[in-house]
C-alpha cells in the first residue's frame, strides 16, 4: 500500500460514525468528498451546525439526484474511481442504486471499502436498522442499577466506531500492513485480499468495549456528560463578552493557574482568580494553555481553490491520474474548465497539452505542478485562452513555453495572475471554511505570502477575509510592486515577497535593488529561495543592499553549513516547511543532488547556528494542519519510511516554538502567556507533554482569538 496520504476517499455516510472515519482521513492526508442525495441530504445537516462542521469542514461536499440516471452515473464514476469508500447504509438499499462494494472490490475500483451497519452485513442482522445507543446496547454496553439495566456512556458507539473504522482504513493501507491486524484487534472483520472489505458494526464495537458486568452507584445510573471546558457552550459562537476566565490550565512555562482576559489582552494569571465579572468562563480541566499558533507561509486562496480541485499528490501512475481527473470532469457542468493540482513529473513523467487531451479533450482542463509554479492546459484550454494566436514574435507573455514550431505546448510558467484575469470569473473563493479549518487547529495567524503584483488581489483577499465570521489574523505580504501601498483591512501589512526562481534566476544587481526599494519603505523581505544557488544568489544581493531585522528566506530548502556565517550575519530568519519532508521525501532522495541531500530543509544545524527558524505550511503545497507538521519536524520520515537528515530533528518543543513567533519576527523570543499579551490563545485538551508525544489537531479543545473564544 502506499499509505492514506492523498487518496481518494468517497464518504457516502451520514450522521456520526462514517463522518467521522471520513474526518479523521481527511486529517491524516486523503482528498475527501462527501456525496449526499439530494432527496436525503446528511440528518447531522438539520442538528448542530458547528458539530457538523467538525465532521465534514475538512471534506469537499458533491450533492446528486440519485433519482436520475445522470445522478447514478456520476455516483459510480466516483465509486470506480476512489480508493476507499466509507457507507452507513444496509446492501440491499445500496445495491437499488447500483452499487454493490463485493463487485467494486472485484472490479479494479476501491482499495477499501468500509461499511458501517448497526449490526453487521450479513445474514438476518444485514436487515436490521441500527443506531448508536440501541446498538451500544445489543452489543451488551449497559449497566445496572436497582431499576434495571441503564447506559453506562451515553452515545459512545458511534464515535469508538468511526475511530475503528479509520484505523481499519490506515492498517489496510499502510505500506507493508497485512491489511486488517488493526481492524482485527478492534472487532472488524476484513477480507484477507488485497481490496479490503471492513465490515464495521456498532454493536460488534460496543461489544469490544463492555466488560464485566457494572454496578453503577445510586443516583448516578443516568448522569448525563456534562460540557468538559465551557459554562457557555450553548452560547452563540460569535457571541462577544467583555471577560474572559480560563480556568484550571496548565499555563505554557508558568505551570497551573487561571487566566483573565479582558479588552483582548490578557490581564491576570494566577491561582484561583475568582469569576468577578466574566461573562464567559471556561474550563480547561488541566490542559495546556499556549499562545495561539502562527503559520508563517501559506498561500489561502490558492489553499481554498484546492478543495474545488482534483488532487493528484500521491497518484501512483499515468492510470491513476487520469482516472481522477475523469472523475472529477464528470461532476461538471458541460464546458466547465477542470483544476487539478499536487502533480509532479514522478509520478508519470512531464505533462503537456497533448498528454492531457488523451486523459480528458472536452473540457478546458488546468494541471498545477506541486511547486505552484506551473500550470499545463489541454488543447481546449489553449483555445480557449487563444495561446496559438498570440504572435510568438510580439513577445506578448514570458512564460508561455512553445516548441519550435511556435506551438504552445500548454506549459505556463509563474503565470497565476495573467491566467486568472482570463478564465472565466468565478469570484474570489470563500475563505470562510479555510479559516475556520485552522483555528480549530488552533491557529490564530497566518501570513499570506503570494507575491500579489495588483492592488486589487489585495482587495480581494481583504474581501473574503472580512466576510469569514471565523478568522484568524491575516498578515499580508504583496509584490515589489506593491512595496509601498497599505493593505485594506482588516489584513496587516508584511514583509514583500521576492521570488528567486530557479527556472530564470535574476541579476544580483536587480534583486538587490528590490530589498533596497522594500527596506526604503519601512517594509522587510520574504525571499523565495530553495536551491544553493538560489541561496547564494541571495546572500550576494543582501551584501549589496544590506539587510534589515524581519528579512527572511522563505523555505530554505538547501543551506549548507559553511553559508550559516552569511545568513547568520545578515540577520535572516528561515521559514522552513517541515512538512516537505514527510510528503517529498522520498523524491528529493531520488532526484536532488547527493551533495545538497544532507542540507535539505534543514532546521536543527540552523538553530544551533543561532538563525532563526520559524514554520509555515505552504499551504496548499502540503499539508495544511500545523501539528502535522510539529510532528514531521521531530521524525525526518519519508513516506516509505527512511529517514531525511537525522541530525536535522529537534525535539517537539521546539517544533511547537517555530509557530510561536511573532509575525513580524519569524524564529524570535516564542511569544508567552503573560499579562499584557494579545490574548490569542490555544487551549488543548491535556498537558502540553502528553500532547507532544503524539501531536495532533484533535488535541486543540478551544481557540480565543482577541480575548474571545471563537471554537
Amino acid at each position: 500500500g502506499r499509505g492514506i496520504e492523498g487518496a481518494f476517499v468517497v464518504d457516502l455516510s451520514s450522521l456520526w460514525a462514517g463522518p467521522l472515519c471520513g474526518a479523521l482521513l481527511a486529517a491524516a492526508g486523503a482528498d475527501v468528498v462527501k456525496v449526499e442525495s439530494t432527496a436525503r441530504p446528511d440528518g447531522a445537516r438539520s442538528g448542530n451546525g458547528p458539530f457538523f462542521d467538525l465532521l465534514n469542514g475538512a471534506k469537499r461536499s458533491l450533492a446528486l439526484d440519485l433519482a436520475t440516471d445522470e445522478g447514478r452515473r456520476v455516483l459510480a464514476a466516483l465509486v470506480a474511481g476512489a480508493d476507499v469508500v466509507i457507507e452507513g447504509t444496509r446492501p440491499r438499499a445500496l445495491r437499488q442504486l447500483g452499487v454493490d462494494a463485493e463487485a467494486a472490490l472485484a472490479s479494479s475500483g476501491p482499495a477499501v471499502w468500509v461499511s458501517i451497519t448497526g449490526h453487521g452485513r450479513d445474514g438476518e442482522t444485514g436487515l436490521r436498522v441500527g443506531f448508536g445507543d440501541d446498538a451500544a446496547a445489543a452489543g451488551g454496553l449497559v449497566a445496572w442499577d436497582d431499576a434495571g439495566p441503564c447506559f453506562c456512556a451515553d452515545a459512545v458507539a458511534d464515535p469508538v466506531t468511526g475511530m475503528v473504522a479509520a484505523l481499519g482504513v490506515l492498517d489496510a493501507l499502510a505500506p507493508g500492513a497485512g491489511n486488517g491486524a488493526v481492524a482485527r484487534d478492534a472487532a472488524v472483520a476484513a477480507a484477507d485480499r488485497p481490496a479490503v472489505l471492513l465490515d464495521v458494526a456498532l454493536a460488534r464495537v460496543a461489544a469490544s468495549l463492555a466488560g464485566p458486568t457494572l454496578t453503577v452507584p445510586t443516583g448516578l445510573a443516568r448522569a448525563r456528560p456534562r460540557s468538559r471546558h465551557s459554562r457557555g457552550a450553548g452560547r452563540a459562537r460569535d457571541r462577544r463578552v467583555s471577560e474572559l476566565l480560563v480556568r484550571c490550565v496548565d499555563v505554557l512555562d508558568v505551570g497551573p493557574a487561571d487566566v483573565r482576559v479582558r479588552g483582548g489582552a490578557i490581564a491576570e494569571v494566577g491561582p484561583d482568580l475568582p469569576v468577578g465579572s466574566a461573562g464567559e468562563v471556561v474550563d480547561g480541566s488541566g490542559g495546556a494553555l499556549l499562545p495561539g499558533l502562527h503559520d508563517h507561509h501559506i498561500h489561502l486562496f490558492a489553499s481554498a481553490a484546492r478543495d474545488k480541485s482534483v488532487v493528484l499528490t500521491g497518484a501512483r501512475d499515468h492510470g491513476d491520474v487520469a482516472a481522477r481527473l475523469r472523475v472529477g470532469s464528470t461532476a461538471l457542468a458541460p464546458g466547465a474548465w477542470l483544476r487539478a493540482t499536487g502533480y509532479h513529473p514522478s509520478i508519470a513523467g512531464e505533462l503537456d497539452r497533448w498528454v492531457l487531451d488523451g486523459i480528458v479533450g472536452d473540457r478546458p482542463v488546468r494541471v498545477q505542478h506541486r511547486s505552484g509554479a506551473q500550470w499545463v492546459l489541454n488543447s481546449v484550454a489553449v483555445d480557449e485562452l487563444g495561446l496559438d494566436a498570440l504572435d510568438p514574435a510580439a513577445g506578448p507573455v514570458d512564460g508561455i513555453e512553445r516548441d519550435r514550431a511556435g506551438v504552445a505546448t500548454g506549459r505556463l510558467h509563474r503565470l497565476d495572475t495573467w491566467l486568472r484575469t482570463r478564465l472565466p470569473d468565478a469570484g474570489a473563493p470563500d475563505l470562510a471554511p479555510l479559516l475556520e479549518r485552522l483555528v480549530r487547529r488552533g491557529v490564530t495567524g497566518v501570513t499570506d505570502t503570494t507575491a500579489s503584483s495588483q492592488a486589487a488581489d489585495l482587495d480581494a483577499l481583504a474581501a473574503a477575509v472580512a466576510a469569514a465570521p471565523i478568522r484568524p489574523l491575516v498578515v499580508a505580504t504583496g509584490g515589489v510592486e506593491l512595496a509601498a501601498s497599505g493593505v485594506p483591512g482588516p489584513l496587516v501589512r508584511g514583509p514583500v515577497k521576492l521570488i528567486v526562481d530557479d527556472a530564470a534566476y535574476p541579476a544580483v544587481e536587480d534583486l538587490a535593488a528590490d530589498i533596497v526599494a522594500a527596506h526604503a519603505v519601512g517594509r522587510a523581505v520574504a525571499i523565495h529561495c530553495v536551491t544553493r544557488v538560489a541561496l547564494v544568489l541571495c546572500l550576494a544581493a543582501f551584501d549589496e543592499a544590506g539587510g534589515r531585522l524581519g528579512d527572511r528566506l522563505e523555505h530554505g530548502g538547501v543551506i549548507p553549513p559553511e553559508l550559516h556565517d552569511a545568513v547568520r550575519r545578515h540577520r535572516l530568519a528561515v521559514v522552513t516547511q517541515p512538512r516537505f519532508v514527510a510528503e517529498r521525501g522520498d523524491a528529493y532522495l531520488a532526484e536532488v543532488d547527493a551533495d545538497d541531500v544532507p542540507w535539505l530543509y534543514p532546521c536543527r544545524t540552523l538553530l544551533e547556528a543561532g538563525i532563526p527558524v520559524a514554520a509555515g505550511s505552504d499551504a496548499p503545497y502540503a499539508d495544511v494542519d500545523p501539528w502535522r507538521s510539529i510532528e514531521a519536524a521531530t521524525q525526518r520520515t519519508t513516506q516509505s519510511g527512511a529517514v531525511l537528515g537525522v541530525d536535522e530533528r529537534v525535539d517537539a518543543r521546539a517544533a511547537l516554538d517555530l509557530y510561536l513567533g511573532l509575525w513580524d519576527r519569524p524564529g524570535g523570543t516564542p511569544r508567552r502567556v503573560a499579562v499584557g499579551e494579545p490574548a490569542d490563545l490555544c487551549l488543548l485538551s491535556e498537558p502540553l507533554a502528553v500532547t507532544l508525544r503524539h501531536p495532533a489537531a484533535t488535541e486543540v479543545a478551544a481557540t480565543i482569538i482577541a480575548g474571545r473564544r471563537v471554537v
